[in-house]
């Protein structure tokens, strides 16, 4: 799927104990009341940042959350599929995965600053394919390019 270009990031709020209360979308420009209560809180961050806030009577509840950098793979040649990891704590888990087809026009993602792994195939679709992993890191403001050999 073609990324789309998230304008601002909007959070999914709600009450952590509750199954009556909805869930509500909050751009992250919004200020919105809320009951005093324990809430979950999914930004649409990528990777997804998950937070949950006790609130009380009267409480301005800000979160903080570091601006994105990206992510270019610079490769002219098809490698097919390649998994996203991002470390959480002292493991990495998948959460996205992405074309790298050799147009490099469509082979940059807008991610979180930290440290992730790319696992892909050399030689994919071919007998002798061989599962290789490149780390890389992704700083604020920053186009981090990287070429999967």
């Amino acid at each position: 799927p073609k990324n789309k270009a998230i304008v601002e990031y909007a959070a999914k709020v709600r009450k952590t104990f509750s199954r009556t209360t909805p869930t509500v979308t909050q751009l992250c420009t919004q200020e919105l009341q809320y009951e005093p209560d324990n809430y979950h809180i999914d930004l649409n961050t990528l990777p997804k940042k998950q937070f949950n806030v006790d609130l009380e009577f009267d409480a301005v509840v800000v979160i903080k959350i570091q601006r994105p950098g990206y992510l270019q793979f610079q490769n002219t040649n098809d490698l097919g599929g390649v998994e996203l990891f991002y470390q959480l704590g002292d493991k990495f888990m998948p959460f996205y995965r992405m074309s790298v087809n050799g147009n490099v026009a469509q082979q940059k993602l807008r991610l979180m600053p930290g440290p992730y792994k790319a696992i892909f195939f050399e030689n994919a679709g071919k007998p002798n394919a061989r599962k290789k992993v490149k780390d890389f890191f992704i700083r604020s403001d920053t186009i981090t390019e990287i070429y999967l050999q």
